[in-house]
């Protein structure tokens, strides 16, 4: 299919609103399309930052205070990504897209510049807006770890995770017990699974700061191999900054399998035989675990409560 029909679903994909038929049709093409894929990151840069404008907008009847020293301000609006490389590590790396707001806002254009195209994609899995899967080609060998050590690590069974925090911002990874200990630190709802297999029970709780949230790590014990339920916030972020414009994307990569599944009608990707990933609303989750099937994996998403 060539590219113009693509981009023209482009804007109905970003707002959720295409049918199952287009989504396949965009999803199969931006596998392949590094062109198209850089397209819907601009695209989603730009739904994201009018919405919080307008929004913004919306809730002030007038300009603030010294709004008009800051016309023609640059405006920072962050993009983090998740990427499963070839030892299945996940990494942030933050994108910065200018944003020039003039006439009070009335006119806005974004540009920026995303190193997850620069990617060859072998398969690709989109989840929505803020989150997608990748697999990739194996790099060279002797390639340096793809986790930095200029930010936080977290090593798992499944893979490593790591990812950078704000100036100032702590990059402690924090450890609890239990949920109601880890909950009291997190803004949004984290989610326990109502059912998991025999013999499994929560051992622990790990809390990785990004960028003024956090990404919730429970590690259930076993009979066999952990079990890692996970939740990573995406989409539009709080900030302490009236003139800053802050959002996340998720995504992972990997140069094992990756599939795209159905989950109870939302898209979702298996990964490397063990791991499912989803969306739902502006937040990603993953299950995964060495003994995991992808039916076992299902069954936990769906007991997420």
């Amino acid at each position: 299919m060539n590219c113009q029909r693509i981009r023209d679903l482009l804007p109905v994909y970003v707002d959720g609103e295409a049918s199952s038929v287009e989504t396949r049709l965009v999803q199969d093409h931006l596998a392949s399309c590094a062109a198209c894929r850089s397209e819907l990151d601009r695209l989603a840069g730009v739904q994201l930052a009018l919405r919080q404008t307008l929004q913004a907008m919306a809730e002030e009847a007038g300009p603030p205070p010294g709004a008009w020293g800051s016309i023609q301000s640059q405006l920072v609006m962050r993009e983090t990504v998740m990427q499963t490389q070839p030892v299945k590590s996940r990494f942030i790396r933050p994108r910065l897209a200018w944003v020039a707001l003039f006439l009070l806002l009335v006119a806005l254009g974004v540009a920026g510049f995303n190193p997850w195209f620069q990617q060859q994609f072998l398969k690709w899995v989109g989840l929505g807006p803020y989150s997608d899967a990748a697999q990739i080609e194996a790099p060279a060998p002797g390639a340096p770890d793809p986790l930095p050590e200029d930010r936080w690590v977290l090593r798992t069974e499944i893979g490593g995770f790591g990812g950078g925090v704000a100036p100032g911002e702590s990059a402690e990874v924090l450890s609890f017990a239990t949920l109601p200990e880890a909950q009291a630190q997190v803004p949004y709802p984290i989610l326990r699974p109502g059912s998991l297999p025999e013999g499994y029970t929560l051992r622990e709780v790990k809390l990785a700061p990004t960028y003024g949230t956090f990404w919730v790590f429970q590690f259930y014990a076993g009979p066999g191999h952990d079990i890692l339920v996970a939740q990573f916030p995406g989409g539009p972020q709080p900030s302490s900054d009236p003139n800053t414009l802050s959002a996340n994307k998720v995504g992972a990569m990997t140069t094992g399998e990756l599939d795209a599944v159905d989950l109870d009608g939302r898209p979702a990707a298996w990964m490397d035989g063990h791991t499912l990933m989803w969306a739902e609303g502006n937040i990603t989750y993953e299950v995964g675990g060495l003994d995991l099937d992808l039916e076992q994996a299902q069954a936990i998403a769906r007991s997420l409560q």
